[in-house]
C-alpha cells in the first residue's frame, strides 16, 4: 500500500467518524436521560423511571442496568474519543499546519506528510487550523447534551444560547475559515440558531403563544434563513466562477496576441488620432479665413455666378466679386 493509498483510508476514517459522531453521541447521552412517573398508591405507590425515548425499558431493570458500563464506554469513544482524536492528529503537525508556506510546499508537492488530515484542517487558516475539533464541542454540545437536559425547565434553550453567544463571537471576530464567504455562512446560521433557541426559551417562559400565527410565521422565517442563506452563497459562488471563466478566455484570446504586436497597433491608434485632431484643427482654421475674406457671398444654383443680392454686397465692400 502506497502512501496515497493509506492517506486517502485515513480521510475516509476521519469522514466516517465524523458523519456518525453526533447521532451517536445523541443516543449514547439519551440513554441516560429516564422519565420518572408517580405510581398510584392503589398500584402500591412510590416511582418508577422509564426511559425516555422508549418507554418500554425500565431505568431500574437488571436489562438497563447491565448496557450503562457499555454506553459508558462509546461515550469515551464518541463524544469524547473522536474530538481528542482530532485533536492530538493536528497538533501532532502543529509546525507545519499552522505556518501557510509550510502548507504551500506540502501542497506542491502532493501532501506526502499531512495528506492524512486534509479532512480535518483544508477549510481553515492557518492560525486555526485545530478548529474542527472546537467546532465539535460546539455541535455535540448544542445537538446532543442540551438534549438531555429536562425538556419542561429551561435550562435547555438558556444553555444553547450561551452557547450561541460565544460562537457568534468567535465567528465573528476571529474567523476560522480560509474563504470569507465561509465565515459569513458560519455567522448568519449561528445567529439563526440564537433566534431559534431564543424562541425556545420565550415559549418554556411563557412569554409568547406558540399557537400564534404571527409567532409561527416569525419561527418559519427564522428556520428558512439557514437554508436561504446557504442558496445565495451558492449562487454567488456560481457566479464568481463564470465571470472568472469568461475573464480566462479573454486572456486567452488576448494572448494569442503577441504583446508588441498590441503594443504597436496602439502607438499607431494614437497616431492616426492625433493627425485626425490636427486636420480638423486646419479645417477649422481654414473654414475661419474663408469666412472673414467672403462673409456673405451666396451662390446660384444655376451658373455658379453670384446673386445680385451678393454681387451688391460685394461691390459695396470695396469691389465686384470677380476683382476679389
Amino acid at each position: 500500500m502506497n502512501t496515497e493509498q493509506s492517506q486517502l483510508i485515513v480521510n475516509v476514517f476521519f469522514a466516517l467518524t465524523f458523519l456518525v459522531m453526533v447521532g451517536t453521541s445523541t443516543t449514547l447521552f439519551h440513554y441516560l436521560k429516564c422519565h420518572e412517573f408517580i405510581v398510584p398508591d392503589a398500584d402500591g405507590g412510590g416511582t418508577r423511571r422509564f426511559l425516555f425515548k422508549d418507554y418500554s425499558i425500565d431505568c431500574d431493570s437488571a436489562r438497563y442496568k447491565a448496557y450503562v458500563p457499555f454506553v459508558m464506554l462509546m461515550m469515551l469513544i464518541y463524544p469524547f474519543g473522536i474530538p481528542f482524536l482530532y485533536y492530538n492528529a493536528l497538533f501532532a503537525f502543529k509546525d507545519t499546519l499552522s505556518n501557510q508556506a509550510a502548507v504551500d510546499r506540502e501542497a506542491a508537492n502532493g501532501y506526502p506528510t499531512i495528506g492524512h488530515l486534509k479532512f480535518l484542517f483544508l477549510s481553515y487558516r492557518p492560525e486555526t487550523f485545530y478548529f474542527e475539533a472546537v467546532d465539535c464541542g460546539r455541535r455535540l454540545t448544542l445537538a446532543s447534551a442540551v438534549g438531555v437536559l429536562d425538556a419542561d425547565s429551561a435550562a435547555a434553550p438558556v444553555l444553547g444560547l450561551l452557547i450561541c453567544f460565544v460562537f457568534n463571537y468567535v465567528f465573528t471576530e476571529v474567523s476560522p475559515y480560509k474563504k470569507p464567504e465561509d465565515n459569513d455562512l458560519a455567522v448568519v446560521l449561528a445567529k439563526s440558531l440564537t433566534m431559534i433557541y431564543l424562541s425556545a426559551l420565550m415559549i418554556k417562559t411563557g412569554a409568547t403563544d406558540p399557537d400564534s400565527a404571527a409567532f409561527g410565521l416569525m419561527m418559519v422565517g427564522v428556520m428558512m434563513t439557514g437554508p436561504v442563506a446557504i442558496a445565495v452563497q451558492n449562487t454567488i459562488d456560481k457566479v464568481k466562477k463564470f465571470v472568472e471563466k469568461v475573464k480566462s478566455i479573454a486572456e486567452r484570446i488576448l494572448g494569442m496576441v503577441p504583446k508588441e504586436k498590441l503594443l504597436a497597433m496602439a502607438e499607431k491608434a494614437k497616431e492616426a488620432k492625433e493627425k485626425a485632431e490636427k486636420l480638423k484643427a486646419k479645417a477649422d482654421e481654414a473654414k475661419r479665413a474663408a469666412s472673414d475674406i467672403v462673409p456673405n457671398v451666396t451662390l446660384s444654383s444655376g451658373d455658379g455666378e453670384p446673386n445680385a443680392e451678393g454681387k451688391a454686397e460685394g461691390e459695396s465692400k470695396g469691389g465686384s466679386v470677380e476683382q476679389i
